[in-house]
């Protein structure tokens, strides 16, 4: 049994679908459901809402497809893990490059979810295990340099020189200590798994800063101030972000 339950959201293409889905899912104690829903109208701000650690979504859905819906989570950067549901498999390898978790052809039985939900439980092992040997590898140096893609080729880069990360569209713009901003052609989701470093925490959903850099939070505004060297740049803030921040006393917080 997992220490927390893994949380879900479900979409499916018709009410009797959606029951059938929700009543498997119930039956496994490690998933809670966060909500369900018939299409991206509804579905689409559940997610980002509720922001699951996973997705259902049937490829048919009442009123676009499943690739539609998942794209949209990825330009909005939430990439939940998605389990996508169709009647045959004729779509799988169209599915590959949203990266699911898994494709599971209708009808979905029992036995197909608890095989599902076993190879989930060791991708979190494995994520923990990776968790803390990236600690023990990486968090005591900010020093480490980290290969990053652009446009004409690759720029080499010390964790220390980046200041803030924010989204671009589909692309990454990194602040330096310099001033100087490089745009990657890496999405911000990309860009922060390759950074991997826990000075680098979010402020907002389209935004990641390195904390080293942190002067001021202002509540009211919504925004942080980074300040390196006489120069100071402002971001925006999300809520969560405000209440990390606060428990680190050496923030000082307006």
């Amino acid at each position: 049994m997992l220490k927390n339950k893994i949380t879900a959201v479900v979409l499916a293409e018709s009410n009797s679908k959606l029951q059938s889905l929700t009543t498997l899912i119930n039956e496994l104690p490690e998933i809670i459901l966060e909500g369900e829903s018939t299409g991206i109208g509804q579905g689409l701000p559940l997610i980002c809402n509720s922001l699951p650690q996973m997705v259902f979504v049937s490829l048919e859905l009442s009123d676009a497809h499943g690739f539609e819906l998942v794209n949209e989570l990825h330009n909005r950067n939430l990439y939940p893990d998605i389990i996508f549901i169709a009647d045959d498999n004729h779509l799988a390898y169209e599915a590959l490059p949203f990266k699911p978790f898994d494709f599971l052809t209708a009808p979905v039985g029992k036995q197909d979810m608890q095989e599902m939900l076993e190879r989930y439980k060791l991708k979190l092992k494995q994520k923990i295990l990776a968790n803390k040997i990236d600690f023990l590898a990486k968090n005591f140096d900010v020093d480490t340099k980290r290969t990053f893609k652009y446009k004409n080729g690759i720029i080499v880069l010390q964790l220390d020189e980046i200041l803030i990360c924010k989204s671009s569209r589909s692309k990454t713009i990194l602040v330096l200590k310099s001033g100087e901003e490089i745009k990657l052609s890496t999405c911000l989701h990309e860009t922060v798994e390759t950074i991997n470093h826990d000075h680098f925490v979010k402020s907002s959903r389209s935004c990641w800063i390195n904390r080293n850099y942190l002067r001021k939070i202002d509540k009211r505004r919504e925004k942080c101030i980074i300040y390196n060297d006489g120069k100071s740049w402002e971001v925006p803030v999300s809520r969560n972000s405000v209440q990390y921040f606060e428990k680190l006393v050496t923030y000082p917080v307006l």
